[in-house]
């Protein structure tokens, strides 16, 4: 038994009529790996299973809190569900199987995704984009920069008291640093702090943390981030628009040259932030 698939198990367990068994029975055969054994009267989850839920956890997370607000008793009534023509089929079936199960009203569709498709179907809330591919979700964030070098600051809306970051509030708060940008001088970050936000030997703890993770974490208020301008580049999306993120009052730009080896001008970068806070409204 313990060498069994999960359809062989769930028939052990009666519960082979459920939807949600032919799925993961479905999936087993797609990967051509084992994801439940059965132990002492138990589905156990395997190794591979596990170290699926871990990479999707974040996902998960997210996807619950659409679910509530797509529920019964959420907002939104009708769904569309665009795919990214890259988006791998098995994964496809499988949300779509759960919506089915779920029973929400859907129209889905696939087509080829880039950034401006996005920006303009997620105006509406009634309309996911599911996609391989990273893409900022796009509300309530300014950025009014277009230098070449620099970082990214991202700050949350409760940080904010009368539209001005709130010292008391920031100090202590985990600044998220991209993984992109590991290799960044933290001097140079460390006197940003000091000089743009007037905090002195922050106490902030930086971690290296993939994109989605940290626009999570973001968004629910818990960190700041540190992006490098190269990296919102790479992703297309460009500085000299305004970039939007739910649940995030202020982004604005830390310039460092990137051509010449000088020391950065703080003044000017300094000068320039300040200009962004004041113009910004939230």
């Amino acid at each position: 038994m313990e060498t069994g698939s999960f359809s062989i198990a769930t028939s052990v367990l009666y519960i082979t009529r459920t939807p949600l068994s032919r799925v993961i029975s479905d999936l087993e055969r797609e990967l051509k790996q084992r994801l439940f054994i059965r132990k002492n009267g138990t589905l156990i989850p395997t190794e591979f299973a596990q170290t699926i839920y871990r990479k999707v956890k974040s996902h998960y997370i997210f996807l619950h809190a659409l679910e509530q607000e797509i529920g019964p008793t959420g907002k939104t009534k009708q769904l569309e569900i665009i795919f990214d023509e890259i988006y791998p089929e098995s994964l496809k079936n499988l949300i779509i199987s759960a919506l089915n199960i779920s029973g929400q009203k859907t129209n889905i569709m696939g087509r080829a995704v880039n950034s401006q498709i996005i920006e303009e179907l997620c105006q509406t809330n009634n309309c996911i984009v599911i996609s391989a591919r990273h893409y900022f979700h796009r509300e309530s964030l300014v950025c009014r920069t277009s230098v070449e070098g620099g970082v990214m600051l991202f700050i949350p809306k409760k940080f904010f008291l009368c539209g001005k970051p709130d010292i008391n509030r920031l100090a202590g708060t985990p600044v998220l640093l991209h993984e992109g940008a590991k290799n960044f001088n933290l001097d140079t970050i460390y006197h940003f702090f000091e000089q743009t936000l007037g905090i002195t030997n922050p106490a902030f703890s930086f971690d290296n943390v993939d994109l989605f993770s940290s626009l999570y974490r973001l968004q629910q208020g818990l960190a700041m981030l540190l992006i490098p301008v190269r990296v919102c580049r790479a992703l297309g999306l460009s500085t000299e628009h305004a970039l939007h993120i739910k649940g995030v009052a202020l982004c604005t730009s830390l310039y460092y040259p990137t051509k010449k080896r000088e020391t950065p001008d703080y003044r000017k970068a300094i000068k320039l932030i300040q200009q962004e806070l004041q113009q910004s409204t939230f």
